[in-house]
């Protein structure tokens, strides 16, 4: 017997939406950190540029500035 393995790209769906949020900032940070640019992160999760870069002032903040 096989296991359900959402899809990744749809994973979002079965996530609260307080998780929702929290997880998405996890795949923008990620992606982040491996030097991405703002528009590249937008571009590759779907999300708008102005909501991705509102994620980072908020991760930023949280970490203290330490991510650039």
């Amino acid at each position: 017997m096989t296991s359900f393995v959402p899809d990744q790209s749809k994973m979002d769906d079965f996530l609260p939406s307080q998780d929702k949020k929290l997880y998405r900032k996890k795949k923008i940070l990620s992606l982040k950190l491996r030097g991405k640019k703002n528009w590249e992160i937008s571009e590759k999760l779907g999300y708008s540029l102005s909501t991705i870069e509102k994620d980072l002032h908020e991760i930023r903040r949280f970490f203290g500035g330490l991510i650039n």
